[in-house]
Formats: structure tokens, sequence, C-alpha cells
């Protein structure tokens, strides 16, 4: 028995010890069973509010609810999106703050409500600027689009993605097929400059009216016409006050579908990627959707009694033209790179393959793009006199990669017989091998690198901008006649900044004046550090500053705070108002010839120059380009890059607004600017009043 005893009593002590390994054991996962079930938790679910103008009988609403539908199934029911329609949670502004602020996760919202704070939103408003629909979509759906949605960042939002409600039409009581017959006429609109603009470029009276109230002015007459989409003139009943609908589809009404960053940061990466894919899924059923409900609101509208007309491809292009100035005065509001990059594609697609055309490669971001906006103003007015002759600009953001593909799409061109760029020596230098292989030629209005025409090779470059040894040479003139001994200077750590101190150290060698504190700052800092300040203080009397344009202002004001009796020299920059007089070193001009310029620029663009002196040399060089191109029209030339390059190097004398060129550029002399036509300005920056640096 005790034997039996024993047995019983080791059995059970194994059968014990098996069962605290099942539940103590690491299993697979690491975990014991038993940990594994007192910790185990459900994936987390997330739930979003998302609030909207549009009611439930409306094709976004209907895009709204497949959206939460496809997000709740394809995250099995981990991302939920609660729908709140027809202002449920309040106007579209107070939405758009409340999403601003976290209190709402998601908000659609028409671009005209965003333009407030994001201007550029009016992109899609320009009128007759997209020959097509297809246009529209692709190009809200490409590279334009995805900036515009990137800069929803500014107010703490991601966009998502571009809905609409549909393409704007015209209505009225007659015929309005040509721009002539918008003449004397009154039109109601949003609250907005362009579309104010719009109908004063074609003769009309804009009168701004809540979108509730217009179908009383129509009845009443306060107005003889509006534009809307068909969902909108459908659903107030204006087809019933007005006897013409116009088919133009002259503008989109889009919509930018958005999320709070906060609570898109909260989401995991795998719910956030599905959230945006899903958007985007849906915006080509919610297109689709709206014009195939458009062709059933035409009929109720037709059937009601109301003469539809369709404008043809030519009355097209005549509002087009008539418009276009619209383009390019909200150029700089929308962002001269979101239409640069829209030209192109228009260029590509619809421009006549027989017409000759100049490339303008430039930093046009918003930014950094004042520069980059002028000169190519400037060479757009002197080059408006050809009409056989058009010009294509590219961004490049300031970026070697970009201006790089930039010039590759350029030369792999043949109708772009040459080129404007070169405000950045990083992004030339990139450009280079390239420009010298295709012998193109490319005129640089901006400040250049001296070694570049110093250089075999190089035949193709002409330069009508400041270059660094000239610059250094009266940098050193203009330190000698106030008798400095040392000369600060202050600039960026950037190919420019490091060849100017380059040649500011060799200009000054045996010359008896010194180069004192040299302060290179990061590309983008705009504050020059206490430590900095204070040894550019002790180490110099003369202080030099060279800036690129966003980061010269602030410079210039902090050192005219301590400047006292030292003389600040500012390069190639307008300088602020209201301080320490400042210096500014400057090419010489005709300041009537400059006065003709500057009016012509704002009787063009609505607005004086922001940067004055990249309009002046963006017209001399388009001036060059143009008399060049006039001389081979004369000697019955063909319009090529060689024999362009040839031509430029024999100009006859042309008067500019810089100066008398005779000549401008001759064989091995590549260089339209001497030493003698710098000039420091001892009573500021601007020249009678007008002209800045």
């Amino acid at each position: 028995m005790p034997f039996q005893r024993l047995l019983l009593w080791l059995t059970g002590s194994l059968i014990l010890l098996a069962l605290g390994a099942l539940i103590l054991w690491p299993t697979d996962s690491g975990q014991p069973l038993a940990e594994q079930k007192e910790t185990a938790v459900a994936p987390a679910q997330y739930r979003l509010r998302m609030g909207y103008n549009m009611p439930e009988g409306s094709v976004m609403h209907a895009a709204a609810v497949r959206l939460a539908e496809q997000v709740k199934q394809d995250s099995g029911g981990r991302l939920q999106i609660e729908l709140y329609p027809n202002q449920a949670l309040g106007n579209d502004h107070q939405m758009l703050e409340m999403a601003r602020d976290s209190e709402l996760d998601m908000v659609l919202t028409p671009t005209a409500k965003l333009s407030i704070s994001l201007p550029e939103m009016q992109y899609a408003d320009l009128p007759f600027y997209f020959p097509s629909q297809d246009d529209v979509y692709a190009l809200l759906d490409g590279e334009p689009g995805q900036i515009l949605l990137s800069r929803m960042a500014r107010i703490g939002l991601v966009g998502l993605t571009f809905w609409g409600n549909g393409f704007k039409q015209f209505t009225a009581n007659e015929s309005l097929l040509t721009p002539k017959q918008f003449e004397g006429k009154r039109f109601r609109v949003m609250k907005s400059r362009l579309l104010k603009q719009q109908f004063e470029m074609l003769g009309a009276e804009a009168v701004p009216i809540d979108f509730h109230q217009v179908r009383a002015a129509l009845r009443d007459g306060v107005v003889d016409g509006q534009e809307n989409p068909l969902a909108a003139i459908y659903a107030v009943g204006i087809h019933q006050e007005q006897s013409h609908l116009i088919l133009s589809s002259h503008a989109y009404l889009a919509y930018v579908l958005s999320i709070s960053e906060t609570s898109f940061n909260r989401l995991p990466g795998p719910l956030q990627r599905l959230l945006i894919a899903s958007a985007r899924e849906q915006t080509a059923w919610q297109r689709d959707e709206t014009e195939r409900r458009e062709q059933g609101l035409l009929k109720e509208i037709e059937d009601s009694g109301v003469t539809i007309e369709q404008l043809s491809e030519a009355q097209r292009a005549k509002f087009r033209e008539r418009l276009r100035l619209l383009v390019e005065r909200f150029e700089p509001i929308i962002g001269a790179d979101l239409i640069a990059i829209s030209d192109e594609y228009l260029m590509e697609r619809y421009a006549a393959s027989e017409r000759s055309l100049i490339g303008i490669d430039m930093d046009l971001t918003l930014a950094n793009g004042d520069v980059g906006v002028d000169i190519k103003r400037g060479a757009e007015l002197a080059l408006k006199n050809f009409p056989e002759l058009g010009s294509v600009a590219m961004n490049n953001s300031g970026q070697p990669s970009l201006a790089l593909r930039n010039m590759e799409r350029f030369v792999g061109n043949p109708r772009v017989i040459a080129i404007l760029g070169g405000t950045s020596a990083a992004t030339l230098r990139e450009q280079l091998p390239l420009i010298n292989e295709a012998g193109i030629p490319v005129l640089l209005p901006w400040v250049v690198e001296a070694s570049l025409f110093k250089q075999d090779g190089n035949r193709t470059l002409f330069s009508i901008g400041m270059s660094s040894d000239h610059l250094a040479e009266r940098i050193l003139a203009s330190a000698q006649e106030k008798s400095v001994k040392r000369i600060g200077l202050v600039t960026e750590n950037s190919a420019t900044g490091i060849e100017l101190a380059g040649q500011l150290e060799r200009s000054l060698r045996g010359s008896g004046v010194a180069l004192g504190n040299l302060v290179k700052l990061n590309v983008g800092s705009s504050e020059v550090g206490a430590e900095q300040l204070q040894a550019l203080i002790d180490s110099s009397e003369y202080w030099v500053v060279a800036l690129g344009r966003p980061a010269q202002y602030p410079v210039l004001r902090q050192l005219a705070v301590v400047a006292g009796e030292h003389s600040v020299l500012s390069l190639w920059n307008s300088v602020p108002s209201g301080q320490k007089v400042i210096e500014c070193l400057r090419t010489d001009i005709d300041a009537q010839a400059y006065n003709q310029l500057e009016r012509q620029y704002i009787e063009h663009y609505g607005v004086t120059p922001q940067v004055p002196m990249a309009l002046v040399r963006g017209y001399d060089a388009g001036l060059l380009l143009s008399e060049s191109i006039e001389q081979l029209q004369h000697k019955e030339l063909a319009l090529s890059r060689e024999n362009l390059l040839t031509q430029l190097e024999n100009l006859p004398p042309v008067q500019g607004v810089i100066r008398h060129y005779d000549p401008a550029y001759a064989p091995g002399q590549h260089r339209a600017l001497s030493f003698d036509d710098y000039a420091v300005s001892p009573q500021g920056c601007r020249l009678e009043g007008s002209v800045a640096q």
C-alpha cells in the first residue's frame, strides 16, 4: 500500500507540473497563455466625424457614403466615418475653423472658401484656362493638384483629394456666345477678386450676391445673369428666371476633401494610407456620377422652356484669348510654379507645332519667386511684338535636380530656340554640360559667376546680369572712396556666396583694404548670430550684405539697428523702408526708359513690379533676343539655335533700359555689362522715386 500511495502521489505531481507548463510555458508569441489571456486587446478603433455643406440628395453626399462604407470594410471596422451633411455642424467657414482647431476631423470645403486662407485655391476658377474637362481633372490629379493639397498644411489640414460640384455655365435672358455680348451686362458673382475681374475683362459689371438670394436678384432685375454648375442652377430654380443657358464649362467648382492634421496623425500608418487611397478612389466615381446626373438636369431644364446653347471650340478660343491676361495677373497669387506646370502641359497638348519658343527656367515658388516672376514678365513684355514666338516657363524651385530636368525638356524640344535662366549658380552648374552639348543659347539676367566666362566651352552663355568680379571691384572702389580700411561681408553659404567672397578677396589684394569678418549664413537663414554680429562690428567699418531676397530684408533690418557710424551696402535687392539709409550697389539704368516700362507693366498686370531690377534685366534680355530674331528674319535665315548664337554675337546697337548696347556681345565676349555699368547709390536704393535694386 505505501508503494501504491507513492505512485499515486508521483502521478498527481506530474499532472500538476504538466498543467503548470501549459499555463506558464511561453507560446509561439513568446508570452505565457495565462498572460496572453489577461493582456490580449482588440485592435484600436478610430471614429472620424466629417462635415460638409451639400444635402443628402447630392452627389457629394453619395460619394461620402461610399467612402465611409469603403474604409469601414477595408479596415475591418477599425476606421469609421460619421457623416454630417447639409451644414449640420455649421457653415463652410465654421466647419473649416473647427477642423483647423481639431474640433472636427474631416471637412469637404469649396475651394472658393479656402482661397481666403490659401489664395492659390483659386486655380480651378481661372476662366477658360482649361480647354476641356479632362484637362482640369488631369491637372488636379497631377502635379498642380498635389502642390495645392500639400499647401493645406499651412492651415493645419491634410489635403486628400479634389471632388467637385461640376463645371460652371452661364445663364442670361439672351444669347451670350461672344465676349462682346457681355458688355454692359450685370452679373452676380461670389465675393472674389478673380471673378470680379473676369467679368470686368468681358466688359460687364460684377455684383457680389449671396447664393441663396440669386434667384430673387434675377427675378427683380438686379442682375442680368450669373454663373454656376447645373446642379446649383437647378437646385435654386435659376432656370425658372432665365431664358438662356450657355454651356461654357469655363471653370470648375472644386471642393477639397481634407482631414485635420491632428486627427490624421492619430491614425496608424496603414489607416492613413487606406484613407488617402479610398478618398482618391471615390474621386472618379464622384465626377462620373456628377456628369451622369447633369444629363438628367439638362433634360429637365430644357423641358422647362430654356434655350440651351453650347459654345463651339472657336467661340471658347475667343473667350480664352480675352481672359488670358487674368491668368497672368493672378500668376503670383495662385503661384507661378502652378501656372508654369499647367502651361507646359497645355502647350505640349495643344500648341501649334510650328511655333518657336523661348524657355524660361526660374525659381517660381511662392516663397522665393519674386525675382523669377519679374524676369519672366519682363522678357514676355519684350517679346510680345512677336506673335509667332511663344514662351514657356518651368519652375526649378531652386533645386539643381529640377533645373536639370527642365533643361532636358527644353533641349529635347526642337521648338525651343533659346532659354532664360541662371538665377542660381548651383542650378546653372548642374545644367552646363547639357547646355553645351545641345548648343542652345542661354541668357543669364541675374547675378553670375565670372569664372563661367573665363573658361573654354561656354560659348552658349550670354550674361546680362551682375558678374561677381565686377561686384567685387565696385565694392572695393566704394570702400576706397570712403577711405575704409576693412570690409565685412555677409553672404550665403552657397556657390554664389562662395564665388563672391573669393572674388572680393582677390580684388582686395594689394589695395590697402582688408577683408574683415566673413559671415556665411546657410540658405534660408535670416539672422546673424550674436557672436558673428559682434565680430562683424569689431573687424570692419563697411558692411556688405549679399543674400537671397527672403533673407536680405531681415538681416538689413538687424544691421540697421546696430550700425551706428558704419556704412551698410546692399547687393541685388531693395532695402526695408524707414531704416537707416542703406546704400545699394546696382546697375545704372535709363530712368525715362524704366518709367515707361513700369507703366507698361502696371497697365498689363495691374500691379507694380515686386523686383524692378529683375523686370529690367528680364526685359533687356528679351529685347536682345527679339532684336536677334528680327535680324534673322530680315536676313531670311531660319530661327535655329545655331543661327541665334551667331546673331547674338553680331547684334547691331540696341537701346535697352539698362544701357545702350553697342554692341551687347561679340565673339569671345558674352557679358553685356562692364564695371562701368555699376554704381553705388549714396542716397539709398531708389532712383527717381521708383526704381529699386
